[in-house]
């Protein structure tokens, strides 16, 4: 749309397309190359506007966690698409307005539901040290503790008061949290 919008011909989108100048990321979305991670969430956001970057992506994108394999998006509850694409998971919630913010003009989950979203779908290894370093940056604890207590019977709340009450801030793994709890 955009392309058309520009003045951008249908038959040159085609050229480019098969030119590989253009690739084709979801369906109506369209990127230039080299296909950056960033470039992913981007594309999945233009295709589905009502959704936030979610989970182990927006702990990425909060710099909590590395790049993901995945671009993980929760989408409104109501909402009927699938993934088109095998590098795009959907999961579906409906979101206060208070929970998604704007990184660089990408609406993603703030990072305390990140980090309880996170724990939801991570072992708890990893889970422990998504905590451990969104408490010592990100996250604001009062905030991170009213979220959980808010998530109650919900998936992953149990691994959640679980991960708050072991959290050592800074801790950058197993051993430093047991030798700091001691």
């Amino acid at each position: 749309e955009q392309l058309l919008a520009n003045a951008v011909p249908a038959g040159t989108i085609g050229t480019w397309l098969r030119r590989e100048r253009l690739r084709r990321m979801l369906p109506g979305v369209y990127a230039v190359p080299p296909l950056e991670p960033l470039t992913r969430v981007a594309a999945a956001l233009l295709w589905m506007p009502a959704a936030a970057a979610s989970h182990r992506s927006a702990a990425w994108l909060w710099e909590l966690a590395d790049e993901p394999a995945l671009v993980e998006l929760t989408v409104p509850r109501a909402s009927s698409r699938r993934s088109p694409a095998p590098w795009l998971r959907l999961y579906r919630r409906d979101l206060p307005s208070d929970r998604v913010v704007l990184w660089d003009n990408l609406a993603t989950v703030e990072p305390e539901q990140t980090v309880l979203d996170c724990l939801a779908v991570m072992d708890e290894p990893a889970g422990a040290l998504l905590i451990d370093t969104a408490l010592a940056g990100r996250a604001r604890p009062v905030l991170l503790r009213d979220r959980c207590a808010a998530n109650v019977g919900r998936r992953g709340a149990k691994a959640a008061v679980r991960a708050l009450t072991l959290a050592t801030p800074g801790a950058v793994s197993h051993p430093e949290r047991v030798l700091a709890k001691a």
